[in-house]
């Protein structure tokens, strides 16, 4: 973590106003991650070989295999992170190291975006207040893994605030959190976002991997 703090100029920071403004892109070359995992996944006890199951086309009565997110990569899940379901529940985990500069206000920026199915009414942000879900020995300062990142494995997280969800750049006021993080940087195990609303209902959140409207952390002087 010190390494990449001490690295972060080199990727990509703006300075605006003389300084008064420093915004940070959140790639994954900053070491930012953002990772999906959804509750219609296999219990953990399964091997990633487990057959796909048969799904029917209601129009042509086929069957079609695949079309769960169950089986999908670790790559599409870092790939393309999203929240809502269609039944199911789909969440997304996001960390991203803080930058030490002095601030007085801190801002997540987001790009969000749509299909042709509705997006939720609300988007709720938790903070995650653990490292991972199992006693497992980790370094000070070292977090979960998108590898080890499962719905049945996740994380511990409180409600941190809620947003409405549109298409476009949407702001996240992280002060508190932000510097919490600055003065405890072991306790930054990112956030989760969610929706309450499981109806086919979706919101798509360009991630670290994005190739343009990647993440923004914002922080004013």
């Amino acid at each position: 973590m010190k390494k990449l703090l001490s690295l972060a100029g080199l990727f990509a920071a703006i300075y605006v106003a003389a300084g008064a403004e420093t915004i940070s892109h959140l790639t994954e070359d900053w070491g930012a991650v953002m990772v999906t995992v959804a509750s219609s996944e296999p219990p953990v006890t399964r091997t990633i070989n487990t057959s796909k199951p048969k799904w029917v086309d209601s129009e042509t009565s086929r069957p079609i295999s695949g079309i769960n997110n169950i089986w999908y990569s670790l790559s599409n899940r870092l790939a393309e992170p999203r929240i809502g379901g269609n039944g199911d529940q789909f969440e997304v985990f996001f960390r991203f190291p803080m930058s030490n500069a002095e601030f007085t206000n801190a801002t997540l920026r987001v790009f969000l975006s749509k299909d042709k199915r509705d997006m939720p009414k609300k988007m709720e942000v938790y903070r995650v207040t653990t490292a991972d879900p199992l006693p497992i020995k980790k370094a000070p300062g070292e977090s979960w893994t998108a590898e080890r990142m499962r719905f049945s494995m996740r994380p511990s997280s409180e409600y941190f605030t809620t947003v409405k969800p549109a298409e476009g750049w949407v702001d996240i006021d992280i002060t508190a959190l932000a510097k919490s993080w600055i003065k405890d940087p072991d306790s930054n195990h990112g956030l989760r976002f969610v929706s309450t609303e499981h109806r086919d209902q979706w919101v798509y959140l360009n991630g670290p991997r994005a190739e343009e409207n990647h993440p923004l952390l914002v922080l004013l002087k």
